[in-house]
């Protein structure tokens, strides 16, 4: 039925090369079904620029965008929030977001210049 999602992987190479494929089908299913399906998938990942899975997604005929927030620019939440005095980590290493989207899906969720500044904005409140 399509839809709008975001997706932040385990770091592991294998990992995302599996996401990446799958989201990809994912992406070709909706776009080739009658009628289309928007689809749309915001992708967190390490821009690990030498692996497999981060070419895969830039190539992707499905990449409408992608960024890249610096180290020193960007935090993560913990996902031991709950039990951690400290939620927020500086990133240890540059992430890409990507944005995939099949046609439809680039039509319902635009990925314009704003909506790519609130992105970097979120991931930079809490430095």
């Amino acid at each position: 039925q399509g839809g709008s999602f975001q997706a932040n992987p385990p770091f592991v190479e294998e990992s995302m090369q599996l996401m990446s494929e799958t989201i990809d089908a994912v992406l070709s299913y909706t776009h080739e079904h009658d009628p289309p399906l928007a689809t749309s998938f915001v992708i967190i990942v390490p821009a690990w620029t030498d692996e497999r899975s981060h070419e895969m997604m830039k190539e992707s005929r499905f990449c409408k965008r992608q960024i890249v927030l610096e180290k020193s620019q960007h935090s993560y939440k913990s996902g031991a929030q709950h039990s951690s005095l400290q939620q927020y980590h500086d990133a240890g290493f540059k992430t890409s977001v990507f944005f995939l989207q099949n046609r439809k899906g680039a039509e319902k969720w635009p990925v314009t210049d704003m909506r790519v500044r609130m992105i970097q904005k979120a991931f930079t409140e809490w430095k």
